[in-house]
């Protein structure tokens, strides 16, 4: 993975990464480890996934990132989304 900050504007910056395939791979091998570990039925760890993968599936279906993280239900449904499935670490539905 690569990070750097970016100028944005006269006085603005952000905070930039970009992720490769392999990141992704290496990331996805994690969830499918991490998942074959028995949890405790009082916390489940649902998923890990980067920001990359968030911010393509919401820009595929016209959320932005603000819709994104203030609705519970478009998170289940990119946690619940098959093509997600690599990420899940508890397969349960959400």
């Amino acid at each position: 993975m690569r990070a750097w900050i970016q100028d944005v504007g006269q006085d603005d910056l952000a905070f930039v990464h970009g992720v490769s395939g392999q990141d992704l791979d290496t990331l996805a091998t994690y969830c499918r480890e991490k998942s074959e570990v028995k949890q405790s039925s009082d916390w489940k760890h649902a998923a890990r996934v980067d920001g990359t993968v968030i911010m393509d599936w919401c820009n595929k279906r016209g959320y932005t990132w603000s819709q994104f993280f203030n609705d519970p239900k478009l998170i289940n449904r990119f946690l619940d989304d098959p093509a997600n499935d690599v990420f899940r670490i508890w397969k349960g539905r959400i």
